[in-house]
């Protein structure tokens, strides 16, 4: 049938999905000790660019090697990236008063929290696909979304999901844990790289298919 062909819309997008969930699984286990989540994420987008170019990648060799070739870089811009939105996420839940004041600063955690995720959502991208100083790809990771703010937002607010679920409603959170655990996490950052990918297409030379990475 032709259905089930090798070359049939229906097996290439069971062939993905398979291909992501693999993805989901080892960057969650890399991400365990939260401060590696920086190799871990970049080595993710590594591999989504080359399922986007039909590259026909090796997920775990690929992906080790990658997370191992930017490691001390990712390590860097995760800490830096980390320490604040852990700070702000943890005021937030400790303050639970209904004051003004409180109100005021749950406004401000929420814009620090939407300022972090954007800028979290163009790094990994950035540092994956572009070779840039460590401050250069946190400048850019910041006036890109700015630049092109529809782009922004939405990449912004697919990576906000998780947060935005988990403070609206626990229970609901971890009704979707199962779908988080085996598929979640790589599929937003599959969303997210389509889109990226066209906003930085003007920023990327041509290069042979078999290339891991363009220079800005």
């Amino acid at each position: 049938m032709k259905l089930f062909h090798p070359d049939s819309r229906l097996m290439k997008l069971l062939t993905l999905v398979g291909q992501l969930m693999l993805l989901n699984i080892v960057w969650l286990i890399c991400c365990i000790p939260v401060l590696t989540v920086g190799p871990s994420t970049t080595a993710m987008y590594v591999i989504l660019r080359r399922l986007l170019r039909k590259e026909g990648p090796s997920i775990l060799p690929d992906f080790f090697r990658a997370f191992r070739d930017n490691f001390k870089k990712s390590f860097l811009l995760n800490l830096i990236l980390l320490i604040p939105m852990a700070m702000v996420v943890s005021l937030l839940y400790l303050t639970q008063s209904r004051s003004l004041a409180a109100a005021g600063f749950n406004l401000f955690a929420w814009i620090a929290i939407v300022v972090i995720t954007m800028v979290w959502s163009y790094v990994w991208p950035l540092n994956a696909w572009f070779e840039n100083s460590l401050g250069q790809t946190l400048k850019n990771a910041f006036l890109l979304p700015v630049s092109s703010p529809i782009a922004g937002l939405l990449a912004t607010a697919m990576n906000l999901i998780p947060i935005v679920l988990l403070s609206v409603s626990l229970e609901l959170f971890f009704r979707l844990l199962y779908f988080w655990l085996v598929l979640g996490g790589a599929l937003i950052a599959f969303f997210n790289a389509r889109l990226l990918l066209l906003q930085f297409r003007p920023f990327m030379p041509e290069e042979p298919q078999n290339a891991d990475t363009e220079e800005s």
